[in-house]
């Protein structure tokens, strides 16, 4: 039986999600901290136009943070279960050349 990835490769797909899910996170928490300090100096109506754009950005980047995480942990399962795969694939393997 031949498996076209191997648990290594998730382990680096799933740190890599990881990854971009904690950048896109602090991307998000920058985008909204700056929005909050210029409201202390820019009060007009393109301020608060700005802020509603940068509130749709940081929506969306949330959820891509998100989705990402849920990728991350559902590849997880993933690795696991083809980790028991292998090993169970093998015992048979070993079984039968005995």
């Amino acid at each position: 039986m031949k498996f076209d990835i191997s648990p290594q490769d998730l382990d680096g797909m799933i740190q890599r999600l990881r990854q971009w899910s904690q950048q896109l996170a602090t991307i998000r928490n920058s985008m909204h901290s700056y929005s909050q300090n210029l409201r202390q100096t820019w009060r007009d109506p393109q301020f608060e136009s700005y802020v509603s754009n940068v509130e749709m950005m940081s929506k969306s980047l949330g959820l891509n943070s998100t989705e990402m995480e849920q990728t991350a942990k559902t590849l997880f399962i993933l690795k696991q279960n083809l980790e028991r795969t292998q090993q169970e694939y093998q015992r048979m393997i070993n079984q039968r050349s005995r």
